[in-house]
């Protein structure tokens, strides 16, 4: 909130990225600058969509000077994402449109809970729990109590319910995936404090449903250094 605690409050911004595929360079304008305003016009003409911004999913100039085609991401509201679909018509030809996800090197996939992937490319076939590193969901440590005291029956804990002991699936540690002091975790910039890791643009698979469940999203802190979850 920097300085003063009396800023005005503002919501995380939950924009979505597309990524329009193979658009013709030869169309496209040589200043990155000006590919929204050449854009702009065209999606709203051809799906009803105002896009936020778009820029090169590939920047790097030197890289597109032998390339005939682009992809380019572009910024939506979510409400906007099933209107765009999977193709739009730019330039006389139907073009495919995927999700972009951003990710660097402190992403936890939510898949296997390993370190530096997403969770759309995870190699590992099965969910692996958080908590034992089981090939179940975090959902099966919940107490079968309903009127457990401790509300485990409501939130998964290493309080009560399965008795499978706490195990990372990263370190092998007596500790749960989602332990932030885990020595398998990169280390975070020791000088700069504010300093983040460079984010990776990845299409997403073309037959990926977005998850929406929450179950193991709730992360579980060991209650002592030892790690008791």
């Amino acid at each position: 909130m920097g300085d003063s605690p009396w800023l005005p409050f503002r919501l995380a911004p939950n924009e979505v990225q597309l990524a329009i595929q193979s658009l013709p360079l030869a169309f496209l304008p040589e200043d990155p600058e000006e590919l929204f305003t050449s854009l702009a016009v065209s999606i709203l003409n051809t799906k009803k969509v105002e896009i936020l911004s778009a820029s090169y999913l590939n920047p790097n100039s030197e890289s597109s000077a032998s390339k005939s085609a682009m992809s380019v991401i572009v910024l939506v509201n979510p409400g906007y994402v099933p209107v765009m679909g999977y193709s739009i018509r730019l330039f006389s030809l139907s073009r495919p449109i995927q999700r972009v996800y951003s990710s660097n090197r402190y992403t936890q996939c939510r898949n296997c809970r390993g370190v530096g992937h997403l969770t759309q490319h995870c190699p590992t076939p099965s969910r692996v729990c958080p908590l034992c590193s089981l090939n179940h969901t975090r959902s099966n440590h919940r107490c079968p109590n309903p009127t457990c005291p401790s509300a485990s029956n409501l939130k998964a804990t290493r309080s009560c319910g399965s008795s499978s002991p706490a195990c990372c699936t990263n370190c092998g540690g007596e500790h749960s995936a989602l332990y932030k002091q885990c020595t398998s975790r990169p280390a975070p910039p020791a000088l700069r404090r504010s300093a983040t890791a460079p984010e990776v643009l990845r299409l997403a698979p073309a037959d990926y449903m977005i998850d929406t469940a929450t179950d193991d999203e709730n992360p579980l802190p060991p209650t002592s250094p030892t790690g008791s979850l």
